[in-house]
């Protein structure tokens, strides 16, 4: 049903874009309206499909609405076995304040710019993954999990942007402070006799700092080697509420870093794109209930096309 569901998403997602690619356009000749399309790799190495509608306000302000889209497909090693991510992101940045970047700038030489954007944001978040694996630690099992989570969480940062000739580099800083974040979690799981199938819910109030950046470069016409990188902290306190009513809390500091290295290089009317990446993710609880640390590394390779 979720499948369905997400595919009917998508397609009138690709209508919407469909209309403003041709409307958008027109609009935004006569007026101080920008759009931009793109499908591109993200920070993770993932290939990412955008859209934003970007107005300005005055001479000093500016305001935008930012969509972006992306899935994969991933395989790790843990617990003795194998465990496989399917996971959808979509993402709704609703820009309420933003200094344009050619406000505050400074001239590096002939060829260089550096500019600074403060911003104050709203990110909107649906996060859908599906995980089943098998292992045989502590004994052999198998098991399937289906979960979504969302936020709305309001944001305040500053972009950091550089041209040096051939490089462009942007840097980011973003959090939440001094705003209490909430996530909401829901899904479903799997697990062989005798726990079958249970069901489950979580809240989560917390604090989060984000950090990170990407550098790019055109070493030849039509070449593009860009690097990326995205380190996320949160501090929060979870609800967890299984299918039997019963509610185990605690408190925990999560941390996420991931990086990539991808080329994208022309062949004929096409740009493939191969690269690496990685992604860490840890998990440490302040106070332990049932609930016990973890870490995970992975590396992948990537393969795409840039459009």
């Amino acid at each position: 049903m979720r499948h369905a569901t997400e595919l009917s998403a998508m397609r009138a997602l690709a209508i919407w874009l469909l209309i403003l690619s041709v409307f958008v356009p027109v609009v935004a000749a006569q007026s101080p309206v920008s759009f931009d399309l793109s499908l591109s790799p993200n920070t993770s190495g993932t290939l990412e499909g955008s859209a934003s509608l970007r107005v300005r306000l005055a001479s000093f302000a500016e305001s935008a609405l930012l969509f972006s889209s992306s899935g994969f497909l991933e395989e790790y090693q843990e617990g003795g076995g194998t465990t496989t991510v399917i996971r959808a992101r979509k993402t709704l940045d609703f820009e309420a304040f933003r200094l344009p970047s050619d406000v505050l700038t400074l001239r590096l030489g002939k060829a260089g710019l550096a500019s600074l954007s403060p911003v104050a944001l709203i990110n909107g978040v649906i996060l859908d993954e599906d995980k089943y694996g098998q292992g045989t630690t502590p004994a052999p099992y198998v098991y399937f999990v289906s979960q979504r989570t969302m936020w709305l969480k309001p944001l305040l940062g500053a972009d950091l942007g550089f041209i040096l000739g051939p490089l462009h580099a942007e840097a980011y800083y973003r959090t939440s402070w001094p705003f209490k974040l909430n996530e909401y979690l829901d899904g479903s799981a799997t697990y062989p006799a005798p726990v079958g199938a249970t069901s489950f819910s979580a809240r989560d109030e917390g604090f989060e700092t984000r950090l990170g950046g990407n550098l790019s470069v055109n070493p030849a016409p039509g070449w593009i080697l860009r690097g990326g990188v995205d380190w996320v902290r949160h501090i929060g306190n979870t609800v967890s509420i299984l299918s039997t009513g019963d509610e185990i809390g605690y408190v925990y500091e999560s941390r996420g870093l991931e990086g990539s290295l991808t080329m994208a290089f022309p062949l004929r009317d096409r740009r493939p794109m191969i690269g690496v990446a990685y992604a860490r993710d840890s998990f440490s609880p302040v106070d332990l209930f049932s609930v016990e640390p973890y870490t995970n590394d992975r590396i992948r390779i990537v393969l795409g096309l840039e459009l």
